[in-house]
């Protein structure tokens, strides 16, 4: 209440501030008398900073503002050349206030923004005046009177403008009245102003006359559209963090004060703290330039997620609403995506999943209120609920601008997903570190012309630009031999046997055959179980711990079952794995599989360094976010691009503390010297070769690249690969 305040008899530059009166006067009154002055000042920043907080508390203003003209016009209006002055006057202020729309500072623009959200709310009447009897004077009037709740007022008079320069470096001073006082003189001059105020705007004043101000109304909304209250106390609550302007310690506290009422901040934002990367920005920008569809083709690590949520953010800024349907792989990422959501902003945010229920009903309550405005919203599902048929019911109730976020979208290819494309959506982001599905050239080409990217992706930042711009952190890669036993390798030369039946020399490749995928599992399974690998394990601790006085931050991929029935299998491996690294080397240690509870925990404990390693399996390949890992042992290689891109970019991720990444990788090399391979020597090496090839991958964006490829060019040699060679085989896509 303006009662509780303590107003000063004077406000004078360079002591009590002009723009503290003002500050107290907007925040502790509901009404507000001005007698403005020129629409044309280059300023008003006083009247910024609380004008949002004076709206949110039910304010009311009324407004008396001077006429516009130059000597031109008033010697015209003199000479009786101008028809009408009366409306060369309105348009005068209306072509000023076009002006200022062009040139205004975010302080004076938020002071019209208020200003139009009064005009359309009918909370705001304006009057304008001109002289009434001296066609070459002007009315310069400058004073006010705040009234609240109580009855009490205040009124002030004096030589500032509004501008900024008045308030904050010109020494100015106003005189200040209040009604709650025992003095008769300062009771008569508050008296004395409000009935002034009065007079003027009954019309009953004989030294000024009214002019028609209807089309400004109009001018000051079309301007300066009108936004929504949430909006204004969210412009405010930013001017206030950014005003740079010297001012007293009170003005200061007493705006964090305002801040604060002013109430949490929930209009969306770039996640604080952080500003988006220039690539980022730059892949926001292709979107838009390709119609808002669109493929991102981002190493992993370098955000993709945050880069789409980008384009949302950028959207609403210019729509002022966000309908957005996300689908992701896994629920995991499914709350991953939840947490960056609720980071930017973004509320009313749904998970449509096998752990909700009631997910049909928040949707439908989040379309019926949409129909009534501006309404937002968030959906987020997985590839496996998007394709049932009563979320594909829901998709048809959604409406047409709704942007489509396809995160991994390469899992959109299978056939089920492709039959229920979304069509009717005009805004789409694909999202993958690697858009080609394995095997599937059909599947990668309806994705890609899905997204309008068949040419080129919208935007793509490849793993050796992410390093090279230290996106990504640059790393050491050490690739390990290992070899089988002499039994694991008996069994291997038998299923090869069988295998060459099947192997076109020419092509390099495998007739399309079931038997084929059978002895292919067959064989793969014995690469991933190689007994060798545990000790390999052993040998990459032992060099680790040979560097580091303490190891953290590490991630073992450990070797898989590979067929459906291998749940007792894959449960030894873990143990076995989990055992040497427990028992043998003593580290605080955590198994990480697909039916691990409480992950995000786990993952908190492991990223803080209480837990020293994560033995996983199955899991932590698309998406999942490890905010800190600098050791990775892959003890379990493949030969699916996809999956040791997603794995290597995993590790690669930077971190405050975190210099470099430690890359250790297991590459199982069947001893094919022997006479037992004479026949089937051909196809050894086209496999051999392709799984070389990866590794050359790794090795050549290493910091220790040299040395790396030392390590395969002697078993390249050996074989007599070339790995360096643009031909890669057929099978050159196939796994081990």
């Amino acid at each position: 209440m303006l009662k509780e305040t303590n107003f000063k008899t004077v406000y004078s530059s360079g002591e009590d501030e002009p723009a503290e009166f003002f500050l107290d006067g907007l925040i502790e009154s509901n009404s507000f008398d001005l007698a403005l002055g020129f629409f044309s000042s280059s300023g008003f920043r006083a009247l910024s900073i609380g004008f949002a907080y004076f709206i949110k508390r039910g304010g009311k203003m009324r407004m008396i503002i001077n006429d516009v003209l130059s000597q031109q016009d008033k010697d015209a209006i003199e000479k009786g050349l101008v028809a009408s002055p009366d409306e060369l006057i309105e348009q005068n202020i209306i072509d000023d206030i076009v002006r200022l729309e062009k040139t205004l500072s975010g302080f004076d623009k938020h002071f019209f923004n208020c200003i139009s959200w009064l005009v359309a709310t009918q909370k705001l009447e304006i009057m304008a005046i001109v002289p009434a009897h001296h066609s070459q004077g002007i009315v310069h009037h400058k004073f006010g009177i705040f009234s609240d709740s109580q009855g009490d007022r205040v009124a002030f008079n004096g030589s500032a403008n509004f501008s900024n320069s008045a308030m904050f470096w010109n020494v100015e001073s106003l005189s200040c009245y209040v009604s709650w006082t025992n003095e008769k003189m300062e009771n008569s001059r508050l008296s004395y102003f409000s009935s002034l105020f009065g007079k003027i705007w009954s019309g009953s004043y004989p030294a000024v006359r009214s002019v028609p101000i209807d089309k400004i109304k109009t001018a000051l909304i079309e301007h300066f559209p009108v936004q929504d209250l949430d909006y204004l106390l969210e412009e405010e609550r930013e001017l206030i963090g950014s005003f740079e302007t010297p001012t007293s310690n009170s003005f200061k506290l007493k705006m964090e004060l305002l801040r604060e009422n002013l109430g949490p901040s929930n209009k969306p934002h770039f996640p604080k703290g952080k500003t988006p990367h220039r690539y980022q920005d730059e892949a926001c920008e292709n979107w838009f330039k390709a119609g808002c569809i669109g493929f991102f083709e981002m190493a992993t690590g370098t955000g993709k997620t945050i880069t789409s949520l980008n384009c949302v953010l950028t959207l609403y800024q210019k729509e002022n609403r966000y309908r957005v349907l996300i689908l992701v792989p896994t629920l995991s990422l499914a709350d991953q995506w939840l947490e960056d959501c609720e980071a930017f902003g973004f509320t009313n945010v749904i998970l449509a999943n096998s752990r909700s229920k009631d997910w049909v009903a928040k949707i439908l309550q989040e379309i019926n209120k949409s129909s009534f405005g501006n309404h937002s919203y968030c959906l987020i599902t997985t590839y496996q609920t998007f394709n049932m048929e009563k979320f594909q019911a829901v998709i048809g109730r959604l409406d047409t601008d709704t942007i489509f976020i396809a995160d991994e979208a390469h899992n959109l290819g299978t056939q089920r997903s492709q039959s229920h494309f979304p069509e009717k959506f005009a805004r789409r982001i694909g999202l993958s570190a690697t858009p080609e599905r394995h095997f599937d050239p059909e599947g990668t080409k309806a994705i890609l012309q899905f997204f309008n990217a068949t040419e080129a992706p919208t935007f793509q930042l490849t793993m050796q630009e992410a390093i090279e711009q230290e996106f990504l952190c640059k790393y050491y890669y050490y690739p390990k031999i290992v070899s089988l036993t002499d039994e694991e390798l008996h069994e291997y030369k038998e299923i090869s046997r069988k295998l060459l039946k099947y192997f076109n020399g020419a092509s390099g490749g495998f007739q399309d055959n079931p038997v084929v995928t059978s002895l292919l599992l067959k064989r793969r399974r014995i690469i991933h179980k190689a007994e060798n690998k545990l000790n390999t394990l052993r040998i990459c601790l032992d060099e680790l711990l040979a560097q580091k006085a303490e190891l953290k931050y590490t991630l073992v991929y450990v070797p898989e079952g590979i067929s459906s029935t291998a749940d007792e299998d894959d449960e030894r491996l873990i143990n076995e794995y989990a055992s040497v690294i427990s028992n043998e080397y003593h580290l605080a240690q955590h198994q990480f599989i697909g039916t691990t509870k409480n992950r995000k925990e786990i993952l908190q404990r492991f990223s803080e360094g209480e837990i020293a390693v994560l033995t996983a399996m199955k899991c932590l390949d698309e998406g999942v976010d490890v905010k800190r890992t600098e050791v990775a042992i892959f003890c379990a290689s493949t030969s699916n691009p996809r999956q040791f891109i997603q794995r290597r970019g995993r590790i690669l991720r930077t971190h405050p503390q975190k210099k470099f990444a430690y890359i250790y990788d297991m590459i199982v090399v069947p001893d094919i010297s022997s006479r037992l391979f004479d026949e089937s020597i051909s196809m050894e090496k086209s496999i051999l070769a392709a799984e070389l090839r990866r590794v050359y991958e790794f090795a050549s964006m290493s910091i220790n690249k040299y040395q790396a490829l030392k390590t395969l060019e002697a078993i390249a040699e050996q074989y007599k690969i070339d790995i360096f060679s643009s031909e890669i085989s057929t099978y050159g896509n196939q796994e081990l």
